[in-house]
């Protein structure tokens, strides 16, 4: 593992911009504010430019086959999902990496991603609330927690619908670099964010 844990996030047409975006600002602030503790996150994709489901295009930093391996995975949701959950190639690239990562995220959406590949056997997952009958179905031994902004499951964590990947962000820094950081990095994104015990 490298000295500083790299964040990997993953794109694919139809992503939806929120899911990964919010998550994206909150680590760039991050390593603004302290590049010792934090990595610049990355973009990866298996093709470029990647289309969002409102249609912005988005430049990825590195396709598949050059992408350095992510030490902390983030999965985004969105209309894509439905139709890569029907896609082999990209659903190993996830079980691949995923089972290598230190810490596998998801928003949104993309927890149907974890029940799909088994990352997150056992484990106590959510997502956006129009999703979670698809959950169930793919959960096996999986919890769907449909009370939580954010599930903690050690390497597995997981947030609701769209905005709540800042949330799950934040959480995520407080659970690694303290409450003081996490709360230097929403008060530069003048975003209402009280450190406590967010997950469920």
């Amino acid at each position: 593992m490298t000295e500083i844990p790299r964040i990997g996030v993953l794109l694919f047409e139809d992503v939806e911009l929120l899911d990964f975006a919010g998550p994206l600002e909150v680590f760039s602030v991050a390593h603004r504010i302290d590049p010792r503790a934090v990595a610049a996150p990355v973009t990866i994709a298996d093709r470029a430019p990647v289309r969002t489901f409102n249609g912005l295009l988005v430049h990825p930093d590195f396709l598949w086959d050059e992408a350095p391996y992510p030490e902390i995975l983030l999965l985004p949701g969105g209309r894509g999902v439905y139709r890569e959950l029907e896609n082999p190639p990209f659903l190993d690239w996830i079980s691949s990496r995923g089972q290598d990562a230190d810490h596998v995220m998801s928003v949104c959406n993309g927890a149907l991603f974890l029940a799909k590949t088994k990352l997150a056997d056992g484990d106590r997952l959510t997502t956006h609330h129009t999703d979670f009958e698809k959950l169930r179905t793919l959960a096996g031994t999986n919890t769907v927690v449909e009370d939580a902004r954010v599930t903690d499951n050690g390497k597995i964590i997981t947030a609701a619908g769209v905005s709540a990947g800042i949330d799950m962000s934040l959480y995520f820094l407080q659970k690694k670099l303290g409450s003081a950081f996490a709360l230097d990095v929403a008060r530069y994104l003048e975003y209402d964010w009280k450190p406590h015990g967010l997950a469920g």
